[in-house]
Order: C-alpha cells, then structure tokens, then sequence
C-alpha cells in the first residue's frame, strides 16, 4: 500500500506543505519503498523547513531509518535526545524504530532517555 500512502501524504502536503511531521513519514515511505533519491530530496526539503521554523532531529532519524543508514538515523536520535524530544518517550514501542531494535545503540539510547527496555514476552 506503499503508493496508497505516499499519495495521502502528498494530499496533506498540499494544503500544508512545510508540515515537518508529514514530510518526515513522506520520506521514510519513499525511503521504505525503494525511493531512495526522494526520501533524500524530503531530507533537503526538511533541511530547508528547519532554516525558518523548528523540525525535531527525530524527524531526520525517521527517513535514515527507513533508507537503513542506521548510523546517521542514531546521529539524530542523539540530537533528539539533547533537543529532549517529547516523542522519545515512545521510542520503546514505537514501530517504525523496529529496524533499530537489534543495534546495542538502541538499548543504549532507551536507558539514556531514562526508560526501562521492555522485558522479552511482555511486549
């Protein structure tokens, strides 16, 4: 459903198009889907964005993860956590940072964010 996606997300931004939450899942569904050159492109429109208005490193963590540049996506998870991201405190649950779960950096950010990895079998 990956083209059933990426054009609502093109809908909202269209009406709204310096959205940075919508533009952020826009370039992690390109990045996901394949669409490497545009998750990039929505990196440089976020880039942009955040010359005149506030976009949380989260945001740019979300497309890196998606292209699988687990390194750069924990670059700006460590700036989110010095920005001190609200939605960090989801990060434990939240799905889409799945593909980060296996890297020991991820343990080593929930505990730095101050919560408790969840125990096997109780997710």
């Amino acid at each position: 459903m990956h083209a059933q996606a990426q054009a609502a997300f093109q809908k909202i931004l269209s009406v709204a198009p310096d959205d940075p939450a919508v533009l952020a899942l826009l370039g992690h569904e390109y990045a996901v889907s394949g669409r490497r050159a545009e998750a990039l492109r929505v990196i440089g429109e976020l880039k942009d964005v955040s010359a005149h208005r506030y976009v949380p490193a989260l945001y740019f963590a979300l497309i890196y993860t998606g292209l699988g540049n687990n390194d750069e996506a924990f670059r700006f998870m460590d700036a989110a956590v010095e920005e001190r991201t609200e939605y960090l405190v989801y990060l434990e649950t939240e799905p889409l940072a799945d593909p980060l779960r296996g890297d020991p950096r991820f343990a080593n950010l929930i505990k730095h964010v101050g919560l408790h990895p969840l125990l096997k079998g109780t997710e």
